[in-house]
C-alpha cells in the first residue's frame, strides 16, 4: 500500500466580514436552546473565525483535486486571548478550538490581519 500526502496550495474566500468578538461570538448562538451548546468557532494567532464552504459540486471537486478549496464566507474577529469556550448569560456555550497548530490556518488568519475590507 502507498499512502501520499498533497496539502492544499490555495484557499479561496469568497466573502469576508470583519466583527467585534462580542458580535461574532452572540452571532453564533442564533438559534441554539437557552443552556445549549453552539457550534464551535475557531482561533488562529489572535482571530477567531468562522466560516462555510462553497458547496461540492463537480467544478469544485475538481478544483479541491488540484489543491485548491473554496470558501464561501468567512467571518471573524480579534481575540487576543484564547479561550476554550464562552458560556453567555443565557448559558449558551460556544466552544472555540484552537487551530493554531494547523499552517492553513495560520496563513488564514495572517491574511485576515493584513485584509482591507471596504
Amino acid at each position: 500500500m502507498e499512502v501520499e500526502y498533497q496539502p492544499r496550495k490555495k484557499i479561496i474566500i469568497h466573502e469576508i466580514m470583519k466583527h467585534t468578538s462580542d458580535e461574532l461570538i452572540e452571532s453564533q448562538a442564533l438559534g441554539v436552546q437557552l443552556g445549549g451548546l453552539a457550534p464551535p468557532l475557531f482561533w488562529v494567532d489572535g482571530i477567531l473565525l468562522r466560516f462555510s464552504v462553497v458547496a461540492q459540486t463537480e467544478t469544485i471537486v475538481k478544483e479541491m483535486m488540484k489543491g485548491n478549496i473554496h470558501w464561501d464566507h468567512v467571518s471573524f474577529a480579534l481575540m487576543p486571548e484564547y479561550k476554550r469556550q464562552v458560556i453567555l448569560q443565557n448559558s449558551i456555550t460556544i466552544p472555540i478550538i484552537d487551530v493554531n497548530k494547523n499552517k492553513n490556518f495560520k496563513e488564514i488568519a495572517k491574511f485576515l490581519k493584513q485584509v482591507k475590507l471596504e
